[in-house]
């Protein structure tokens, strides 16, 4: 936008400034706050002369994310006289803005214009101007929770049918009771009223994972997050494992993965043991990972000599990221070597550990 016809002085110049940003995190939808930011110094001799009666202007340092409406800091300010040999200090930005929906945002910098105008030595009218734009995959340099707490909450299920035995991904929202606090709120979760386990409320009031259908329900039921008063629920039509292609009933081995129905482990799954001795009666700590999402993992344990039992099985199901975490007990378990195994009944991925008992 010049003002005048201007008559180019050098060429291009590169400049790549710091920027230190600042919001605050977490906030509450409508609630105004104040973001920081704070640019680098101009380094001496960007520009190639010395001007007089200069106006810089920060046009637009603009940061996007998510929401609809990006931030767009700006600032205008004067100097007598500026001098190309000496480094330029910004004052810091600030812009005060809100946000009416909840959610994460990561905050990424779309682009920054300045300008310098004024007047050269002899006295005529000069102009110099700085642009840039993003790469093409900015990395977020902040990241924001917002949540609003009279939000109606929601959930949203991955699918509307689904077999016994089969995981069944949601997403829920708006779930928090109170502002966020350390550590996070925990939201349980039903299918038909029955308990199929639990799930971390972020800061924006969101909450995501994957739970299996347990045996026994069938027809329409409801599956329901609950965070204490807050709970939000949508409608999943069940049919019996086995009804249609990949059901899978925990209670029917012939419905299970081959590997899970003969006990053969691809150690596509990783499985550990928390200690390699234990007495026996006592508990055994297992952790694995590697599963399928939700799915029914078979524990297995075998061994021993001598008098007491030699085998001991469990079921339990994976989490959203594919991981087991449980203790299996060793009531009345007979002594010397024992070998444990777990593999989904759906993916077929196993794991297998040793330990002994004394």
């Amino acid at each position: 936008m010049p003002y005048t016809t201007n008559t180019q002085v050098g060429a291009e110049t590169a400049w790549s400034p710091s920027l230190t940003f600042a919001m605050p995190t977490p906030i509450a939808a409508h609630d105004t706050i104040t973001v920081d930011a704070q640019l680098g110094a101009l380094p001496a001799q960007t520009l190639p002369e010395d001007m007089t009666d200069v106006w810089v202007s920060v046009w637009n340092l603009e940061i996007t994310s998510e929401h609809w409406n990006p931030l767009r800091l700006y600032d205008q300010f004067y100097l007598a006289s500026f001098d190309k040999d000496s480094a330029l200090v910004f004052p810091a930005l600030e812009y005060d803005t809100d946000y009416v929906d909840p959610g994460i945002y990561h905050h990424k910098v779309k682009s920054i214009e300045l300008l310098f105008t004024g007047k050269d030595g002899n006295g005529d009218f000069v102009e110099y101007s700085y642009e840039c734009d993003q790469v093409v995959n900015p990395q977020p340099i902040l990241t924001t929770a917002v949540y609003d707490l009279s939000a109606t909450p929601e959930l949203v299920l991955d699918r509307t049918t689904a077999q016994v035995g089969e995981g069944v991904g949601f997403t829920g929202m708006n779930l928090l009771a109170a502002a966020p606090a350390n550590p996070r709120a925990t939201a349980s979760v039903t299918i038909g009223g029955r308990a199929v386990g639990t799930v971390e409320v972020d800061d924006s009031g969101s909450v995501q994972g994957t739970v299996v259908v347990p045996a026994g329900l069938a027809g329409t039921v409801e599956v329901r997050v609950a965070n204490g008063p807050r709970s939000a629920s949508a409608l999943l039509s069940v049919s019996p494992a086995g009804g249609g292609a990949g059901g899978v009933d925990v209670n029917d081995p012939s419905t299970w993965h081959p590997n899970a129905q003969s006990g053969a482990v691809d150690h596509v799954a990783t499985l550990k043991v928390a200690a390699k001795k234990i007495r026996s009666g006592k508990k055994l700590k297992l952790g694995g990972a590697g599963f399928a999402p939700g799915e029914a993992v078979i524990i297995k344990a075998r061994g021993g000599k001598g008098r007491g039992a030699r085998s001991f099985n469990k079921v339990v199901y994976a989490n959203a990221a594919g991981s087991i975490k449980t203790n299996l007990r060793l009531k009345g378990a007979a002594r010397g070597k024992w070998r444990v195994t777990a593999i989904g009944v759906t993916s077929g991925h196993g794991g297998k550990a040793v330990f002994s008992v004394r």
